[in-house]
């Protein structure tokens, strides 16, 4: 059913945890895998319907006292400085924090323990990052009419699309590479706008998971950007710089001058059984 289950922890210089490989085992794990809402119950419907962050727990097969003492000592670091590990399989993740160990089985080569995973986030992403570069035509292209107009052509805006495979919405992060003067960029029919200047060698980080704009300089200074994106009247405004994608394809445009990579998270309850 799965090929291996990773925990990276959140602080910083300490290894993968490898849990379905060498000498730890966390198995199927069925709870990881379980789907599950919050809600409230009206008369005949259900009202404030969210996935919120749940508890899961799965044993944990050590053949290695060490590597288990490793394993336990990340999971520790991570709960103790608050910084939540990311939780892999196959390609998906969740935040995730290891707060609770009760072993049931001790041998000399064998320690069976039962680990308390909280799942932060709720839900389980897969990102899917696409490049989207600007205009390569030399200007000599398209620089000068034939004639002795008082202007010059040029390419405006360029034209691609982007896919979200899932059946509802998605979010996206956007990193827009300097120079660019308070960058835009159209999809579907939500305009991402930041009101900042991107300096060259800069970018500017746009995180609809996280909900922050960060401005990356080239020495690497960050600058907090939260203010400058545009919001327009909020969610479905057509100016929201948080709006995720719809399902399907999504008509993408934007100014020639610059580049940017877009991140598209798909989301689901429990990693996928195939």
């Amino acid at each position: 059913m799965h090929d291996e289950v990773i925990y990276k922890p959140g602080t910083p210089g300490l290894s993968d945890i490898h849990l379905d490989a060498g000498s730890l085992y966390v198995g199927p794990a069925p709870e990881l895998r379980a789907r599950r809402w919050s809600y409230t119950l009206t008369a005949r419907s259900l009202k404030g319907l969210t996935r919120v962050a749940r508890e899961a727990t799965c044993t944990l097969s050590a053949l290695s006292w060490s590597e288990l003492d490793r394993a336990e000592m990340a999971f520790d670091a991570d709960v103790a400085a608050k910084r939540p590990g990311i939780l892999v399989d196959r390609g998906w993740s969740c935040r995730a924090l290891v707060v609770k160990s009760d072993p049931s089985e001790i041998r000399p080569k064998l320690v069976q323990t039962s680990l308390t995973v909280v799942l932060l986030d709720g839900v389980w992403r897969r990102p899917t990052t696409t490049a989207f570069n600007p205009t390569q035509i030399p200007a000599a292209q398209w620089l000068d009419l034939p004639f002795d107009f008082p202007m010059d052509l040029g390419p405006s805006r360029l034209g691609a699309q982007i896919s979200n495979p899932s059946l509802t919405p998605a979010r996206i992060r956007l990193v827009v590479y300097g120079p660019a003067v308070n960058p835009y960029i159209m999809i579907g029919g939500n305009r991402y706008q930041v009101d900042v200047p991107v300096p060259a060698g800069g970018y500017l980080t746009v995180d609809g998971v996280a909900r922050t704009i960060e401005l990356t300089s080239a020495d690497g200074d960050r600058m907090d950007c939260f203010a400058q994106g545009r919001r327009g009247s909020g969610l479905h405004g057509g100016e929201y710089i948080f709006q995720p994608i719809p399902a399907g394809s999504s008509e993408i445009s934007w100014p020639s001058s610059f580049g940017f990579d877009l991140t598209v998270y798909e989301e689901r309850g429990e990693p996928p059984w195939i």
